[in-house]
């Protein structure tokens, strides 16, 4: 004890030994799964070792070994402790590579380097206990005098030197992919921990400062980084910090998005109510026809501005559901064929359609959401497509009794970039905004239709090679009704002529009765109900309703849901129960403008026997008519019984 007591030149050694020792026991007990901090633990581990080293290497001066006693001992433990002392720079970097967010092959090959090198390092070492070419003792003297060999300066200086410079250089690599928080720490640590090296040369071996230099410096580079509890909080800020820059992001995108929608929305708009007013003042009937075609193109395209919104707005809730049924595939491709044919032509575009005709015809799904899926798609291609085509291509695989249907819409245009593609379908966006301002649109039809798509338990794709063109393509499962294939399957009659159903069809005896408390409402539906030939009767309220129930025997009546003091649902339930009711088994028709998941459903059982949604769509209005009313009372245009 008094020797060691005496001697001042290992107290910093002691000191690093039990504080790498403490250091050691709080990276076990505050526990990280980190790969980096096996290796952070590696580096205390080694310095613990270079300071146990050191503190014998020290004391094994005043042993007393006198003239003949071996000199392996001293020896060997002055060859341990190059190693130690190199395994500690060693460690770091392997440590330190671990911050390198992605690491390069050249970055592989420099471990590689320093591996091999630090390996033959300590052979070089191992084989001094032998030959002391890098450092022995003069046995010859009481103690024994450290005597450099020829490798002394290579191998005890000049290799650690360069350890400690590629150290450096991974470490400035690190520190800038750090938070800025954290740097002043990191270098100061570094600074300590290398620092000591530097200085342990000028104290002639007065004292030892490079173990207890090099666990200060782990020290604070522990409880700046390393600490668990402080990666936790790091985390947790650096998490809020890309929450907040995300929620900015959002913002402006929403912001973006709703002045968007304000250009949108007043465009069509100003189209309507500057056309109304200029077929109020004109009387050339030409031009008045003219006029009301433009108005009803401009009063489609804001209808469609504001589904996409509340569509997007359901799906958001969680609101949005199926409503399945039986439908016909042959009919609703002849639909779309119909109407995007000409749109195609007045862009002086292709429009191609590829239909597999072996497909079966008659399937159970979705057929409104199928359509939307459709029309989004090729709205999209015709949008962005300035010269060539637009196509469709329908076909898909059949396993079992579901039919997999594959759509896909391949377009001419300017397609898209490989880096935009992930940010397709992300709510909000439009690629390329500045070149693509006089675009159209809401920015959400893409992202309703994966959503849609995705509830159907299906998938879609995007191909595009940017400056050619964009191919979509839609996977759904729909379950198959019938094994009539679209080939064997004839048009029906109304779409071949071209004609509506309204032009085919009339009802010259009928009575129809409109209940609704707007009047232009009024005016819209029976002027729509006129044109089938029959008689329309008209009332505001749900008590003059039920006092015309009394009065007269009506064939069908369309009932406004939303009406004051009596609405439509409370209007048809007390009709139910009214003495002297002439029209208890009339079909009762809901009109209505709430679109909510299942409405048919709920209107069923409440004892409606279908529901026309408004805006009032003639083509949905003369299809529940026709199928609703007395089939009695229908006749061909022509005058003939249908």
């Amino acid at each position: 004890m008094k020797v060691f007591l005496s001697q001042p030149r290992i107290y910093f050694c002691v000191a690093s030994l039990l504080f790498s020792m403490l250091l050691y026991i709080f990276t076990r007990v505050k526990y990280s799964t980190e790969k980096r901090n096996f290796y952070f633990r590696l580096v205390v581990v080694a310095c613990f070792a270079a300071s146990l080293v050191e503190i014998l290497r020290s004391l094994c001066y005043f042993l007393p070994f006198g003239p003949g006693s071996t000199y392996y001992i001293p020896r060997f433990l002055q060859s341990v402790n190059f190693i130690t002392s190199s395994l500690m720079t060693y460690t770091y970097i392997l440590y330190l590579i671990h911050f390198v967010p992605e690491r390069s092959k050249l970055l592989s090959v420099f471990m590689i380097f320093c591996t091999v090198a630090f390996s033959l390092y300590t052979v070089f070492c191992l084989i001094n206990i032998h030959t002391g070419w890098i450092v022995t003792y003069d046995p010859l003297q009481n103690r024994y005098d450290l005597t450099r060999g020829p490798l002394y300066l290579w191998v005890g200086y000049m290799f650690p030197a360069v350890l400690i410079a590629f150290a450096l250089i991974i470490f400035i690599l690190d520190l800038y992919e750090q938070p800025k928080e954290s740097r002043f720490v990191m270098i100061l640590a570094i600074a300590c921990s290398f620092g000591g090296m530097a200085i342990q040369p000028a104290l002639h071996g007065l004292v030892t400062i490079t173990t207890f230099s090099a666990v200060v410096g782990l020290y604070l580079w522990y409880f700046a980084i390393e600490n668990a509890d402080f990666k936790k909080l790091k985390n947790v800020m650096l998490s809020l910090e890309k929450a907040k820059i995300e929620a900015q992001n959002a913002n402006e995108a929403k912001s973006g998005f709703l002045a968007s929608m304000s250009h949108e929305i007043r465009t069509p708009m100003n189209a309507v109510l500057g056309l109304d007013e200029m077929i109020l003042n004109t009387e050339d009937m030409e031009k008045v026809h003219d006029y009301a075609v433009k108005m009803r193109s401009s009063g489609k395209a804001l209808l469609a501005i504001i589904n996409d919104i509340l569509d997007y707005s359901k799906i958001e809730s969680g609101k949005m559901s199926l409503v399945e049924m039986d439908y016909h595939l042959l009919s609703l491709i002849r639909e779309l064929e119909l109407f995007y044919a000409p749109v195609a032509k007045s862009q002086v575009l292709e429009f191609k359609l590829d239909v597999d005709q072996s497909l079966p015809e008659c399937l159970y799904g979705d057929e409104f959401r199928i359509r939307q899926i459709l029309r989004n798609l090729l709205d999209n291609g015709l949008k962005f497509t300035k010269l060539g085509s637009v196509g469709l291509k329908i076909g898909g695989e059949i396993k079992g009794d579901t039919l997999y249907l594959v759509i896909s819409v391949i377009d001419t245009g300017i397609g898209i970039r490989e880096e935009d593609l992930e940010n397709l379908f992300i709510s909000f966006e439009r690629l390329d905004e500045p070149k693509n301002r006089s675009v159209g649109g809401t920015g959400l039809g893409l992202v309703i239709v994966k959503r849609l798509v995705e509830m159907m338990q299906g998938t879609i794709t995007v191909e595009s090679n940017f400056g050619e063109g964009s191919k979509f393509t839609a996977r759904i499962p729909q379950k198959i009704v019938d094994g009539k294939t679209l080939g064997e399957m004839k048009m029906e009659v109304q779409r071949s002529e071209g004609k509506t159903e309204d032009e085919q069809y009339k009802t010259p005896n009928a009575t129809v009765l409109v209940v609704d408390d707007n009047n232009v409402n009024l005016i819209v539906a029976s002027g729509f109900l006129k044109r089938t030939g029959a008689k329309v009767v008209t009332c505001e309220s749900g008590a003059t309703c039920l006092e015309l129930l009394k009065k007269q025997k009506f064939d069908i009546i369309f009932m406004d849901i939303m009406m004051p003091e009596m609405d439509g649902m409370e209007t048809l339930r007390k009709s139910q129960n009214l003495g002297g009711n002439l029209n208890r088994f009339t079909p009762f028709i809901a009109l209505t403008a709430n679109m909510v998941p299942g409405l048919r459903d709920q209107y069923l059982e409440l004892g409606f026997t279908d529901y026309v949604s408004k805006p009032i769509d003639s083509e949905r209005l003369f299809d529940v008519y026709f199928r609703c009313i007395p089939q009695e009372l229908v006749q061909k245009g022509d005058g003939s019984q249908a």
